[in-house]
């Protein structure tokens, strides 16, 4: 797969529990009939309106040591943890992924309706659907690799920390720029700004390593 894939996710929905679950909602400390309902509406209306998308390509990697991981054609990312995570992968695989824009325009118009507690359910709910998305592009490819005996390592994302030894370090958000233009010159689901955020705001971007072998952490 040298040149992207689109991937569209299918039946991602959310639990209204669950939803509540996150805001820290539990049996010892119940939520209100109000917010339950709140969050069975938001957890409705996001799945709803959700349509997961995805772009994702493979990279041939050509070296990662020292916190560098360089892939085929000029792509270079640096991060600590690069080396532990993407042991024994000669690939990478970059995604950018994204919900669409109908929920989060929902979103605004219930902050702009004076609905502020419907649009926070929607946006909480619509994080959950973002991780769940992920975990649906990563089964799509899991599934496609196994056959030939490859397997995906942990997701790994600019912006986000992780654990390096008794520390923990960032890949820095700024490499976000990088990856985006590793897709080269095809139109992708997600619009990135200068500020490295991206538009849909319910969206994500990364890379899963490509193992050779059964190894990858599920």
């Amino acid at each position: 797969m040298s040149e992207p894939a689109v991937w569209h996710g299918a039946g991602v929905s959310v639990d209204a529990k669950r939803l509540l679950k996150v805001q820290g909602f539990s049996a010892r400390r119940p939520a209100r009939p109000r917010l339950e309902r709140a969050a069975a509406e938001a957890a409705d209306r996001a799945a709803g309106l959700a349509a997961p998308e995805a772009s994702a390509v493979r990279r041939r990697i050509e070296h990662c040591a020292a916190g560098e991981l360089r892939l085929a054609q000029g792509t270079v990312f640096t991060c600590p943890v690069f080396e532990e995570v993407l042991h024994g992968c000669d690939e990478a695989l970059l995604f950018v992924l994204t919900l669409g824009p109908a929920l989060e325009t929902e979103i605004a118009e219930r902050y702009a309706a004076s609905e502020p507690l419907e649009a926070y359910f929607l946006d909480a709910a619509g994080w959950l659907l973002v991780e769940q998305a992920t975990r649906q592009l990563r089964g799509h490819f899991s599934q496609s690799l196994s056959t030939c005996g490859r397997a995906l390592t942990a997701r790994l994302g600019p912006g986000y920390d992780y654990r390096d030894g008794a520390t923990r370090t960032r890949w820095p958000l700024e490499q976000q720029h990088e990856l985006f233009r590793a897709f080269g010159a095809v139109e992708l689901p997600v619009r990135l700004l200068e500020s490295s955020a991206m538009i849909p705001r319910l969206s994500r971007s990364g890379l899963f390593g490509i193992l050779s072998d059964r190894r990858a952490e599920h």
